[in-house]
């Protein structure tokens, strides 16, 4: 593993500069919005059903949601009796988006808005259409690869239709912040709610935070004013909503249900739209609960993936390709967990309750990628091995016979791209290690000025050299985890956290001078901030020293200290 600088930067405040600048904050038109708004204020005066029908993942319920409150404040304020009605689709048995079965439940001459989906329904909307619905389809997927595009009302998706936006970055719930903002503007209370949701959703689907994501994801900041949120951040124990909350607690604990349960996700939403403490409080306790059971099955399922590929002697492949009796719910964390830890791009298998006409079993995947992988690319190269498969560089899902299982493993490492051997891991700037904990409150500050960070917005990393560990309450190290997999390292006033490094630091002997990359941040406990760096890698410091005596040294220094 190899260290180098990324930039030319001598400081931080440089750095924050020209970031600030790259990302271009920006408020954006997005053309056929008016046309949609029309079509909306009309089903409102003539008290029409108006039928949201999003998606089963944080954004499609954060979206789902904004239209909701959107909608319905806007049927209350102009005196309609409209009926607005949200549907989430069931993961398991319906599968992602708008489809027939869905439309078939909504009354003829309803008004249909999409969320998060819809750009490839066809066939649901032409049924939508032939029941004399009218159509709005916001989405912010790609358009099929043959170029049709539904034949809806109105089509709203700056990534489908051509020069519909200068930005095209937005996620579906930004989309649909768009949509209720145009709707009205003047209600800045609720705005500034849908704006919250909208930023959980930018920050939770890894969309560009930049231009109007930028200023959209700010509102992270007031996460508490939706009830739903604030008691989940009062479970999370969760101060101030920063993007490692976001991403790390409160968008699993949202996806959670929905990932191990069918119709799950109505409980998320049902959060996000509760009007009362008392009834976001009892359903904020059910979906803690449900991401513990989560986060226990998922450490299980990745532990049970490892020894399957060390039994079946599969850790040189690639694209690594796993078989297992998991959770639908969960495969894709697998892959991400497996991709990162074996450096290859992955796809986990698991049976599904599907035949083909041959009697063949269906196996559903979910694939994450690595490196210059993509992931799109591999699966179009092998779709005659395929059932139905979708997605981007980064994330697939893909069907299949059990039976062709060994000949995709064959084909698609034909298109994976082999991982070098040594890895570079870049840095921006570089601490010395007697001013650390100086320098980790100075600079926290300044990083909040381009917060909160994630896709085409990456936090600043930093290189300290030299570190010295020190024991803290007679112990050097701290492992963490259900396989005590993380570690908790030591220095003066200051911790390191290391998340699947413990192995690493145990193999190396202790090593109690060490060079280390990370991010900054801080953790509260009982209301109190500790400062903390969030190690991505670290190895042995280049200085030799005697190590076993140094170590003995230490340890007596703190047991006299105890």
């Amino acid at each position: 593993m190899k260290y180098e600088k990324r930039n030319q930067y001598a400081d931080i405040d440089s750095l924050m500069r020209d970031r600030l600048a790259y990302l271009e904050p920006a408020i954006n038109c997005i053309k056929g919005a008016e046309k949609a708004i029309d079509l909306i204020k009309k089903a409102v005066s003539e008290n029409q059903h108006i039928h949201i029908v999003g998606d089963y993942d944080v954004d499609g319920i954060c979206g789902t949601t904004i239209a909701y409150k959107g909608l319905t404040a806007y049927a209350k304020k102009v005196g309609s009796e409209s009926t607005i009605t949200p549907r989430l689709p069931k993961r398991q048995t319906e599968g992602y988006g708008l489809s027939p079965k869905i439309v078939e439940e909504i009354p003829e001459h309803s008004l249909l808005l999409t969320v998060d989906n819809g750009i490839v329904a066809f066939d649901a909307v032409k049924l939508a259409k032939k029941k004399k619905m009218t159509v709005i389809v916001t989405d912010h997927h790609l358009r099929a690869d043959s170029g049709e595009l539904p034949k809806a009302d109105v089509l709203i998706d700056p990534n489908a239709v051509a020069r519909q936006c200068v930005f095209t970055g937005y996620c579906g719930a930004g989309i649909a912040l768009k949509l209720m903002l145009e709707l009205d503007k003047d209600n800045t209370e609720l705005n500034n709610e849908l704006y919250v949701l909208a930023a959980i959703a930018t920050v939770a689907d890894v969309v560009p935070l930049k231009n109007e994501n930028f200023v959209i994801a700010q509102f992270l900041k007031q996460a508490d004013i939706n009830k739903g949120l604030k008691a989940l951040m009062e479970l999370f124990e969760i101060v101030d909503v920063d993007e490692k909350d976001c991403g790390y607690k409160i968008c699993p604990a949202l996806n959670a249900s929905g990932r191990l349960f069918d119709a799950g996700a109505e409980d998320s939403m049902k959060l996000l739209m509760s009007e009362t403490d008392e009834t976001a409080s009892q359903i904020a306790e059910k979906l803690f609960a449900t991401n513990e059971q989560r986060k226990l099955m998922t450490e299980e399922a990745v532990y049970e993936a490892e020894e399957i590929i060390e039994r079946l002697n599969m850790q040189n492949d690639n694209p690594l390709c796993v078989l297992g009796d998991f959770h639908e719910g969960i495969i894709g964390i697998i892959a991400g967990r497996l991709a990162e830890k074996y450096r290859v791009p992955c796809f986990v298998f698991t049976p599904t309750e599907n035949y083909t006409d041959n009697g063949d079993i269906i196996i559903k995947g979910s694939g994450r990628s690595y490196g210059d992988n993509n992931l799109k690319e591999i699966l179009d190269n092998c779709k005659e091995l395929l059932g139905k498969y979708g997605g981007h560089k980064a994330a697939a899902g893909v069907s299949m016979p059990y039976s062709n299982l060994d000949e995709f493993r064959k084909m698609s490492s034909q298109f994976a791209v082999k991982t070098e051997d040594v890895d570079v891991i870049y840095y921006d700037i570089e601490i010395a290690p007697d001013k650390l904990k100086e320098c980790v409150e100075k600079q926290l500050s300044s990083l909040a000025i381009c917060a909160p960070y994630g896709e085409s917005n990456p936090e600043p990393v930093y290189l300290v050299r030299n570190v010295q560990l020190l024991p803290k309450d007679g112990k050097l190290y701290k492992l963490m985890g259900n396989h005590q997999q993380h570690i908790k390292l030591y220095g003066k006033n200051i911790d390191f956290v290391a998340f699947d490094l413990a192995e690493k630091f145990l193999e190396l002997n202790q090593p109690i001078k060490i060079d280390l990359v990370g991010k900054l941040g801080k953790n509260y406990f009982n209301g109190v901030a500790y400062y903390q760096i969030e190690v991505i890698d670290f190895m042995p410091a280049e200085k030799k020293e005697n190590v076993s005596g140094l170590r003995e040294k230490l340890m007596s220094r703190a047991v006299e200290r105890s």
